[in-house]
């Protein structure tokens, strides 16, 4: 026992090492969703940049590629991600 505990010291519980990663299902639960978790549920849902940009009348997925970028990403719209969200909440 420590010196500080013997004196009635209330310690704080250590943090954890490191948060647990969510699960692709809450991936996009909060907005906006980071690139990499949105690179994640279109992984689960087994979706490609085409997929997602038929999905939303995109002409190309290159816009989602900007979206899911490791580098300088850009956030996705809100209405984009709200269509996403509920357009493939079941696949």
């Amino acid at each position: 026992m420590s010196e500080l505990e013997e004196n009635g010291a209330d310690l704080p519980e250590p943090a954890p090492a490191e948060p647990p990663k969510k699960p692709a299902k809450v991936a996009l639960k909060k907005y906006p969703p980071t690139a990499e978790e949105l690179r994640r549920w279109m992984d689960a849902k087994g979706l490609s940049n085409k997929d997602v940009a038929k999905a939303l009348r995109l002409s190309d997925g290159r816009v989602v590629r900007f979206w899911t970028s490791k580098k300088n990403p850009r956030v996705i719209p809100y209405p984009s991600w709200y269509t996403l969200k509920h357009k493939f909440r079941n696949k």
